[in-house]
């Protein structure tokens, strides 16, 4: 159980020094500065995670994870903006202001009882009650997630350079990673496994898109 306390902290200090080797990039542009909201929110992410899984009480943990759900939507959205940068996508000023609403109310909806009911105590720790919205919520978040899974496919497939596949092959096998492990989350909260791993499939996911990035 040590190791599950404690591996967000090997997550926090693993994704800040992700963050110094984007953060001295020479001639950084956008795309990069883009990609360090993503990963300073990480490295965030993983400070509450451990805050979490180190409360005294349900009543602690459940503030902890009221944190931790805007926390994922900024990240998820973060992220999403990236790719946009990464695969030179453009959007137009209508499609940024409407998936920067959704991205806002998902955030204020997270806390509330509409996403998450309470906590409880599992076999590996404390895990969320789902409110009514949770599904929706979940779908909400995955949105950018799969889309920009499909915007760096179909650039692996028109990339000029073997460089830009191989860089683009790290940040899809990263995102499935993340998606795996965050939906173990998901899945070890209704007990159906032994303990999650969205921790273990961020730490794979910021590792290989951050160097993508850093190639990049």
């Amino acid at each position: 159980m040590l190791l599950y306390r404690f591996i967000p902290l090997l997550a926090l200090v693993l994704q800040g020094f992700l963050l110094y080797l984007v953060l001295r990039v020479k001639g950084k542009r956008g795309v990069h500065r883009v990609f360090s909201v993503y990963l300073g929110t990480m490295a965030l992410w993983g400070f509450i995670i451990f805050g979490l899984r180190n409360s005294p009480n349900v009543a602690a943990a459940h503030v902890w994870e009221q944190a931790i759900l805007p926390t994922l939507v900024l990240a998820s959205f973060s992220f999403f903006f990236f790719t946009t940068l990464f695969t030179r996508r453009s959007l137009s000023r209508t499609t940024i202001l409407a998936i920067v609403a959704l991205a806002g109310l998902l955030m204020v909806v997270s806390p509330t009882p509409l996403v998450l009911k309470g906590m409880q105590l599992r076999a590996y720790g404390y895990a969320p009650v789902f409110g009514p919205l949770w599904l929706l919520w979940i779908a909400g978040i995955y949105f950018p997630l799969f889309s920009s899974f499909y915007y760096l496919y179909r650039f692996y497939r028109i990339a000029p350079s073997a460089d830009d596949r191989n860089r683009t092959l790290y940040v899809l096998v990263g995102i499935l990673a993340a998606f795996v492990g965050g939906t173990s989350d998901y899945v070890a909260a209704m007990g159906l496994l032994p303990q999650p791993g969205g921790i273990y499939g961020n730490i794979v996911f910021a590792t290989l898109a951050t160097t993508a990035v850093v190639r990049h």
